[in-house]
C-alpha cells in the first residue's frame, strides 16, 4: 500500500506543478521497492532532484541536507 501512496502523492504534485516549481524527494533509508519507484520517476524527469540516503539519518538531517544542496531560491 505504501507504494500506492507514494505514487498518488507524486502524481498529484506533477499534476499541480506550476512554472518555476521544483520537486525534490528525499529517500531516507527507504525500502528497495520504494527506491526503485522513485528512481523511475527521476529517470523520467518527473523529479528535479532525488536525494538518496542509504541509511535513515532522521527527518531533520535529511531535509536540511537536501535544502543545502538545492540551487533554487527559497
Amino acid at each position: 500500500r505504501a507504494l500506492e501512496v507514494i505514487t498518488a502523492c507524486l502524481d498529484s504534485l506533477v499534476a499541480t506543478k506550476t512554472p518555476g516549481m521544483a520537486i525534490t524527494v528525499v529517500a531516507n533509508g527507504c525500502c528497495p521497492e520504494a527506491l526503485a519507484l522513485l528512481e523511475g520517476y527521476a529517470r523520467r524527469g518527473v523529479l528535479d532532484q532525488l536525494v538518496v540516503n542509504r541509511d535513515n539519518c532522521g527527518k531533520v538531517d535529511a531535509v536540511v541536507s537536501a535544502a543545502r544542496a538545492t540551487f533554487e531560491p527559497v
